[in-house]
């Protein structure tokens, strides 16, 4: 909600300073005279130019919505993923332990009920 009027906020602030920059050139290139009459190639060229400014501000608004947006996906997507991995790692680890204990279990003959009984606690022996 917080970054939607941020967003907001700069695009109206953008909007004016295209808005203030297009007056500007007005009285810049043809004086602040009241009573000043326009001819239709005046006034073709003035709306054409603040439209030219408008225009550019709202792509310069637009293409840095878009590298904000590249990047919180970018990120989004990392976190996500990295979580996505840790639960499936931690999973599998579990599984793997599980396997590797029942086929102990399972050969106690063949390894030594001892070396079972390290493997099933967790008991480590250096002999």
């Amino acid at each position: 909600m917080a970054s939607t009027r941020r967003l907001l906020f700069a695009l109206m602030v953008t909007f004016n300073l295209a808005l203030t920059a297009s007056l500007g050139y007005l009285f810049i290139a043809r004086g602040f005279v009241i009573g000043a009459i326009f001819t239709s190639v005046e006034l073709v060229t003035i709306v054409l130019a603040a439209l030219a400014l408008i225009l550019t501000a709202l792509g310069l608004f637009i293409a840095i919505l878009a590298i904000w947006g590249y990047q919180s996906l970018q990120s989004g997507a990392r976190e996500t993923a990295e979580r996505i991995a840790r639960e499936t790692a931690d999973k599998v680890a579990s599984r793997t332990a599980a396997d590797a204990v029942s086929r102990l279990s399972d050969g106690a003959t063949s390894y030594g009920s001892d070396y079972v009984d390290a493997a099933t606690k967790g008991d480590s022996n250096d002999d």
